[in-house]
């Protein structure tokens, strides 16, 4: 690896003829949205690893040089988990659960007692976010971005969670001592949104009560309660306010129908083209006051109907010193519907997507041959993965006279092996080289070794608990060809 450090640091920058252009749009898009919102889980970050497999690669992908270089519009666009993932804060320290005491007045006064019991806390890992009961037969809606670094259930592969639920005990919610274990069904990067199913219900008082959803959506300026589990508060904290606004993410953003109104010809065009990439999301704005860990709670109106999904605020700005709190973001009740149309009969393995979530990618050629061989993905300036074309069969079909977008990236960069360092290590194979990742492997910071797999046999994924590959390694593959070429590569050197 030492040597593909010596090689980056003599690569120059090129860039094609859009290049400026596009990337100056990009970066006006990824300045207006990116920072803009931060996503409402809360978690805890990693220790580091001196001398780990993660660590060296973060360290030295980290000093990789680029040939070209791109701010990803597929990642910026198409999910709001990329988006507002990154801009989560760690809490100082261990968690302390304590029920909310505050009393609440007006319709959350009135909504309490019948809200609250459905509302749970979702402990991942270090860190928690909010879901509450859409079924009583255990069925719990939050948003994907809560339950994404959640640990793999050792019998189905998919993500499991706990559950943290409580009980109505003299116009308080008391909490329960024991907490349900909960695996994910289904989930939605696009919509932010993830159904879970409890694996047993509580050992007293029954199911846990269930919110109905509206059958309609609310007027502007109608009355709205949120409720959640924020960060440095209580559990099950209850804010009132209005609905502030309806509308389409990010085309109706007013940050980004300012910039693009203020721009001409080829410039609007460009940002046009990007904008109209992306699949419309409605979102809801409310007044309600959210803090971290109130991502994946319920919005609802004055019946106590869900009416949305809390997932983000508007983050304050530094520079003026305005704080930019005075809404929140809550995922549509249309786009809740829609993703509650189909309810999968049993869970399947959890398939991560192979392509690492970014903010901006670099393209570069390793061993100085003159042909990009890896692309280097950045969530702002961590490294959050690298994708490794091995037959070097992706370069040739980049355009040389359009940007390098998402579109194309997407369409021509065609890779054999990809490792994730972000939220944990995984590495992904085209073991045989039909063009398909086929055997994806989960590890940890501390081991080299996977610690599960997922292997794609006869159309269908399998998944197993327990692995005897290297997370790293040409005898991986089948290919022969690729065995040799994954040996040579100066990333496994």
């Amino acid at each position: 690896m030492d040597v593909v450090l010596a090689q980056y640091r003599q690569i120059s920058v090129i860039e094609g003829p859009y290049m400026s252009l596009t990337r100056s749009i990009f970066v006006c898009i990824l300045i207006l949205i990116l920072p803009g919102l931060i996503c409402w889980s809360q978690t805890t970050p990693q220790p580091s690893h001196t001398g780990s497999l993660w660590s060296e690669l973060t360290a030295e992908a980290g000093k990789l040089k680029a040939t070209r270089t791109r701010v990803d519009a597929h990642q910026l666009l198409a999910g709001w988990g990329a988006l507002v993932r990154s801009e989560t804060q760690p809490p100082a320290g261990k968690e302390t659960l304590k029920v909310n005491s505050e009393a609440a007045r007006g319709a959350a006064m009135n909504l309490y007692p019948k809200v609250a019991p459905s509302t749970v806390m979702l402990h991942v890992g270090a860190g928690h976010g909010t879901g509450f009961v859409i079924d009583p037969a255990g069925w719990i809606l939050t948003n994907q971005h809560v339950i994404a670094s959640a640990p793999l259930d050792a019998d189905t592969g998919a993500l499991m969670v706990n559950v943290h639920y409580g009980r109505l005990d003299d116009d308080w919610m008391k909490l329960a001592d024991d907490s349900l274990p909960a695996i994910v069904y289904k989930v939605s990067d696009e919509k932010d949104l993830a159904l879970l199913k409890l694996v047993r219900q509580p050992k007293a008082g029954g199911p846990l009560p269930a919110i109905s959803l509206s059958a309609i959506s609310p007027p502007p300026g109608a009355d709205c309660v949120a409720i959640g589990n924020p960060m440095r508060g209580m559990l099950w904290t209850v804010r009132s306010g209005e609905v502030a606004a309806v509308g389409r993410w990010p085309q109706e953003m007013i940050d980004v129908v300012s910039q693009r109104l203020e721009l001409k010809g080829e410039e609007r065009r460009v940002m046009t083209e990007v904008l109209n990439q992306a699949t419309p999301r409605k979102v809801l704005l409310s007044t309600c006051g959210i803090n971290p860990g109130d991502s994946g709670g319920p919005l609802v109106n004055d019946e106590g109907e869900l009416i949305a999904v809390t997932f983000a605020i508007p983050r304050s700005d530094p520079e003026s010193g305005f704080s930019l709190d005075k809404f929140s973001y809550h995922v549509h009740l249309d786009e809740v519907k829609e993703f509650l149309k189909d309810r999968p009969q049993r869970p399947s393995p959890f398939v991560p997507n192979s392509w690492p979530e970014a903010t901006s990618t670099s393209a570069a050629d390793t061993d100085e041959d003159g042909i990009l061989d890896t692309l280097v993905c950045k969530l702002g300036e961590e490294v959050s993965g690298m994708l490794l074309d091995l037959d070097k069969n992706s370069a040739a079909r980049l355009p040389k006279d359009k940007p390098l977008d998402e579109t194309n990236i997407r369409e021509f960069w065609d890779f054999e092996f990809a490792i994730h360092m972000l939220p944990f290590l995984m590495a992904f194979y085209d073991t045989d080289g039909d063009g398909k990742i086929d055997l994806i492997l989960r590890g940890s910071k501390e081991s080299r070794d996977a610690k599960s797999e997922l292997k794609l046999a006869d159309g269908n994924w399998k998944y197993s608990g327990k692995s005897n590959k290297a997370l790293v390694s040409d005898q991986n593959f089948t290919d022969k060809n690729l065995r040799r070429l994954m040996k040579a590569h100066p990333f496994t050197k």
